[in-house]
């Protein structure tokens, strides 16, 4: 047995970012004027882009000599400034110059703001969780000093569903709305790599970390594509150390396994955790009983855009779980889950009776920027009851089990194309249900204490479409405490 130390304090840090983008690329902007709404008139190009985030959270690393193992959880926000350089696109025909009595022409608006405008600044706030797991490495000690070189991944589940992107760019009473939709939102996992040093001096740390996100920031359906690097100053401030010395960890040991149901079985036991799901591709299709049609202007010729029908892609991507051992078996609890539905339009295009194109999420993807496809998401808040039951009946260091999840969808908001339909006319909240199977993996940290690291796979009964979900998940585990326990 090695000499151990499990540290737990708080944890700050402050990220300054450096985004890399295509910075000629031009993208279709639908602008709402008084009179009408111009769909493939205007476009618009990434000027600039600055972020910064700020995230606090709690700090816990595990010593065995000169190697610390780090397993952080931090809350925390991404702020994001946008700078949009807005044009009428060439060859695009003329605005609308019909006048009415004391009304202006959209021509005599757009030059007015053509005259007052520099540009479109959007803020955009990502609220976040992150995980964070990395490894230290102690380099030099002298006294009270002490530097590590550390190396870590940085896991964020980000929140856009909140954002609204729909900015009035001409601030008059002629105002002229942008849309810019969902091309801003974020898509909801981003991992990081990163490497940094360390100076600790008694309880106090500051490290500074360069790093980069793994893949594009931005949504696959985005028209924008986003990929950044970061430097991080951290700060860190530690409340508490616990030394175990080897002779303490063998007696701690011993004391643990000589109580051997204690030990063993799980009845009382406490298990909190929180999930991360992976994105997954199954949707669930509406058609419309009478295909909605609308016209825009492309290269001078009028086009008929029929939409027959819409996609939803349900999703959990996020839990929370708080469970007791009723039984050395049988776990049940209950949490909160973030619930998720994004809707993308499917039909065809056509000119003079001919079809053009159809669309749907294969064209989404190759063409994000077209202007006859509709795409957006929301997010409502689930209260669930979870149960599981564990394979073996006592534990082992990798314990399978079979699970089952009910939640309930609260307030929901029935979509446009949903609304007549009798099923989900009035629907306001909705059943879901997940039955899956997985394991943990228990790492104990002191004797009664655990750090858990599952993973499980879900089949999702949901009223739109029934869909495979894979998903992590990392909490703590804590034993019943027995009669003159002191570990």
């Amino acid at each position: 047995m090695e000499a151990q130390s499990w540290i737990t304090g708080m944890t700050f840090d402050y990220s300054l970012k450096n985004q890399n983008w295509d910075s000629v690329a031009k993208y279709n902007m639908v602008l709402d004027f008084p009179s009408i709404s111009y769909d493939d008139m205007f476009e618009v190009r990434l000027n600039e882009v600055s972020s910064i985030s700020l995230f606090g959270g709690f700090k816990n690393h595990f010593l065995i000599k000169k190697n610390i193992v780090v397993a952080d959880l931090s809350l925390g926000v991404n702020l994001y400034d946008y700078s949009f350089d807005l044009e009428k696109k060439s060859n695009s025909g003329n605005l609308d110059t019909t006048k009415f009595e004391g009304v202006k022409s959209d021509s005599s608006i757009w030059q007015d703001y053509l005259g007052a405008n520099n540009g479109i600044a959007i803020r955009g706030i990502y609220p976040a969780i992150r995980l964070h797991l990395g490894y230290k490495r102690e380099l030099v000690n002298y006294k009270n000093l002490a530097l590590y070189a550390d190396a870590g991944v940085l896991v964020e589940r980000r929140f856009s569903f909140f954002q609204d992107f729909n900015k009035n760019i001409h601030n008059s009473t002629d105002s002229i709305t942008a849309h810019f939709g969902s091309s801003l939102n974020h898509r909801n996992i981003i991992p990081s790599v990163y490497l940094g040093l360390t100076i600790r001096m008694g309880s106090n740390s500051l490290g500074i970390r360069l790093g980069s996100n793994l893949g594009a920031i931005t949504r696959k359906m985005a028209p924008l594509e986003l990929k950044e690097n970061f430097a991080q100053v951290t700060y860190s401030k530690l409340f508490k150390e616990t030394h175990l010395g080897r002779e303490q960890v063998i007696y701690d040991e011993y004391q643990h396994l000589s109580q051997t149901r204690a030990a063993e079985y799980r009845q009382g036991d406490k298990f909190s955790y929180l999930q991360f799901s992976f994105p997954h591709d199954k949707r669930g299709s509406y058609t419309n009983e009478d295909p909605s049609t609308s016209f825009f202007l492309e290269d001078n010729d009028s086009l008929m855009v029929t939409t027959n029908g819409y996609y939803i892609q349900p999703n959990i991507g996020f839990e929370m779980m708080l469970n007791s051992f009723f039984t050395h078996r049988w776990m049940m609890g209950l949490g909160l889950s973030m619930y998720e539905e994004s809707y993308t339009s499917f039909g065809n295009v056509s000119q003079n009776g001919n079809e053009v194109t159809s669309f749907g999420d294969e064209i989404l993807r190759s063409e994000p920027d077209n202007s006859y496809q509709e795409y957006w998401s929301k997010s409502k808040l689930a209260v669930g009851m979870n149960s599981a039951v564990y394979i073996s009946k006592r534990m082992l260091p990798i314990d399978p089990f079979v699970k089952g999840t009910a939640s309930m969808v609260m307030d929901y908001d029935v979509p446009s194309f949903l609304k007549d339909e009798p099923d989900w006319r009035s629907a306001s909240f909705f059943p879901i249900f997940k039955v899956g199977a997985g394991a943990d993996v228990r790492l104990r940290l002191k004797s009664s204490k655990f750090f858990v690291i599952g993973i499980s796979a879900d089949y999702n009964i949901n009223p739109h479409v029934n869909y495979m979900q894979y998903s992590v998940r990392v909490g703590y585990y804590r034993k019943k405490k027995l009669k003159n326990q002191r570990y």
